[in-house]
């Protein structure tokens, strides 16, 4: 398994995802009936699976229920259609979408689907996250309460949405669970599973990688016996499917579009393009981009500061989650990007529980993620 036998904490846990997303959906009442929010609304399914569905999330919707297209001219790609701006479904991954239609051959719609994947994904994430935690301070309240930290930190109500948030981190944090126990068959699933679900899936098999070479190799002697022998590669042979997948995956988008990397190619659409990552951020003057930009430095400051706590692995996930996407152009999703470095809770948390006030700080949290959820309410592009 990927995680122990179930206990009080995960029970809690369960308990808790469910209260956050009931959570989401009184709030906007409230902000509906104070007229914060205008617009049609009702007290219905419809309106209450709506919510979870802003922004880029509706490309996953017309991924489910669509597919890809097929295109005669890969330029089409680029963000230009018949001179006309335009966006491409091949910008997003295939994983999330098609597990969510799997569900759909249940004879259940696209909302009730997507929002049964949703809170079935994020009450695993933050399962494994605190299984991670547990792991690392060998204590069940610490590990607690760095897990409320993650699940109420103010960016993180992205974990609820019809987003790839949670299937990604639930993949990627299982992943280290089962290096750590010694489960490598389950990367046999997790590696190629982590590289459909998201562009950096590549980058964080790498680091899966890097972090099992630190975890074989720990308080051993290094020997030509050690580094050839039968364990050793039966249990990296996982890893390998990582750029076998995404060569695979690079075929079939030829065969659609004519682009190998057709996934890249149509980030123009989001008036992406390459730059050195620095030039991205404060490159606008409206509120999203100084505010997410501002965000970037905190973090990057943070992570200078507790530098020396991090493994290898921790900090080139750190770096290249933070660098990638600045490198194409724009700060836009930097706090959704940043959500998913886990290390930096479990860092976090050594310095907050000791706090003597250390759960004013979580309704503090609490507080501002749902300020940020009126953002998400409206598709502002602090949202993004």
């Amino acid at each position: 398994m990927i995680f122990n036998s179930i206990k009080k904490y995960h029970l809690k846990i369960i308990f808790l995802s469910f209260a956050i997303k009931i959570t989401y959906f009184l709030f906007l009442l409230f902000l509906h009936k104070t007229e914060i929010i205008k617009g049609d609304f009702g007290f219905n399914l419809d309106s209450f699976f709506s919510t979870f569905l802003r922004n880029d999330a509706g490309w996953y919707k017309y991924i489910t229920l669509e597919g890809y297209a097929r295109l005669e001219n890969k330029e089409d790609l680029k963000g230009i259609v018949n001179g006309v701006f335009d966006q491409s479904e091949w910008a997003f991954f295939p994983l999330y979408p098609y597990l969510v239609k799997v569900l759909m051959y249940c004879g259940l719609n696209y909302f009730v689907s997507a929002f049964i994947f949703a809170l079935l994904l994020s009450t695993l994430c933050f399962i494994v996250f605190f299984e991670f935690a547990l792991f690392t301070f060998q204590d069940n309240d610490k590990a607690w309460y760095c897990t409320l930290l993650f699940i109420l930190f103010p960016f993180n109500y992205y974990y609820s949405m019809f987003y790839t948030e949670s299937l990604f981190v639930f993949l990627m944090i299982s992943g280290f669970l089962c290096i750590l126990r010694n489960k490598n068959n389950w990367l046999y699933l997790i590696i190629p599973s982590l590289v459909l679900t998201r562009p950096n899936g590549l980058v964080v098999s790498f680091v899966l990688f890097l972090y099992f070479l630190e975890y074989y190799f720990k308080n051993k002697k290094l020997s030509i016996g050690l580094l050839v022998n039968t364990d050793l590669f039966l249990k990296i042979l996982p890893f390998a499917l990582a750029p076998i997948t995404l060569f695979l995956y690079c075929l079939y988008q030829y065969e659609m579009t004519g682009d190998y990397f057709a996934f890249n190619s149509a980030q123009e659409g989001w008036a992406k393009k390459d730059m050195w990552p620095w030039q991205a951020l404060f490159g606008r003057g409206d509120f999203a981009t100084q505010f997410n930009s501002i965000f970037v430095c905190i973090v990057l400051l943070f992570f200078g500061f507790t530098f020396k706590r991090y493994r290898l692995s921790f900090i080139l996930l750190i770096l290249f989650t933070i660098l990638m996407p600045l490198s194409k152009g724009s700060a836009a999703s930097m706090p959704r990007y940043i959500s998913i470095l886990f290390p930096l809770f479990i860092v976090a948390n050594q310095y907050l529980y000791n706090l003597k006030y250390k759960y004013f700080v979580l309704g503090v949290f609490c507080v501002l993620q749902l300020n940020n959820l009126y953002y998400w309410y409206n598709y502002h592009p602090f949202s993004y």
